[in-house]
């Protein structure tokens, strides 16, 4: 009796393989959720608006969270995050570029009033794509869901300065309690960032309706804003949107000012961002 012998078509494999290759594509073609493309060069799911995993199947958790996974590496604009101890989606604005930012304040003109209520920084107040503040609930969202560092940026006259605090939380517990492991600025000193939150720390969030600082003053009534105060402040980054000839503070506590570096300069422009450690 003669042995049977069968002849392995290297044709049938690559046959084979094309068909496995095939029926990938397709599988994962028709599985894109929550308006995610199907990118036919990487054979994956291009993600939108914040959406991410293999089938843009969740939420990132924050910015960071986008850039670390590959779907967003350019650009900023507004997008939904949804913090690990978040209830539900919110929407930010993010710069995706430098391991990307998840900004809680922004200051580019005077259009936007920041004098508002507990509950206005409390929710949220102004445009994302222009002047706002995150929201003291997000915030602290964000920051007890992982670990975030904190950069201050902002500009006087032609200076760009920045400072950086590491660990920074704000409390879940009502008053959002501020507080932060370590800061430092540039090396470069026209560009370093002079401490205003070193005092601070420790300090629950102000308002001119909830005044939680340590002054006989109400320092959120003085300075026209809300933030951590504690005997009023060397800061005050979300104060009056001022504008002069000279580019000088008029020297009155209600407009924005960041005094440890930038002196009598007024603030032109102010931004807070957190990026996850």
């Amino acid at each position: 009796m003669q042995d049977c012998c069968f002849m392995w078509n290297p044709d049938l494999k690559n046959k084979y393989s094309h068909l496995q290759i095939t029926l990938n594509n397709f599988q994962v073609q028709n599985r894109c959720m929550n308006g995610g493309e199907y990118d036919q060069d990487k054979r994956t799911c291009q993600c939108y608006g914040g959406y991410i995993g293999q089938f843009c199947e969740r939420i990132m958790r924050d910015c960071s969270d986008g850039y670390s996974t590959s779907h967003y590496n350019k650009g900023s604009g507004t997008y939904l995050i949804q913090p690990n101890m978040a209830p539900s989606p919110f929407k930010v604005w993010c710069k995706m570029q430098s391991g990307g930012n998840t900004y809680i304040q922004r200051r580019v003109d005077g259009s936007t009033d920041f004098n508002r209520s507990w509950q206005d920084y409390k929710d949220g107040l102004g445009d994302l794509t222009k002047n706002f503040w995150l929201g003291n609930d997000k915030i602290a969202y964000i920051t007890n869901g992982r670990s975030h560092m904190l950069t201050f940026k902002n500009t006087e006259m032609t200076t760009k300065r920045q400072r950086i605090y590491t660990f920074f939380n704000l409390s879940q517990e009502g008053l959002y309690t501020m507080s932060y492991t370590d800061t430092w600025g540039s090396s470069i000193p026209e560009k370093h960032g002079g401490d205003c939150l070193g005092e601070l720390k420790g300090q629950p969030f102000s308002t001119f309706d909830n005044d939680n600082d340590d002054s006989p003053l109400n320092c959120a009534q003085e300075h026209q804003s809300g933030f951590w105060f504690k005997n009023c402040t060397p800061c005050n980054p979300n104060g009056v949107w001022s504008e002069t000839p000279d580019g000088k503070r008029a020297g009155v506590p209600e407009e924005m000012f960041w005094i440890p570096v930038t002196g009598d300069n007024l603030l032109l422009s102010c931004f807070v961002h957190l990026s996850a450690m």
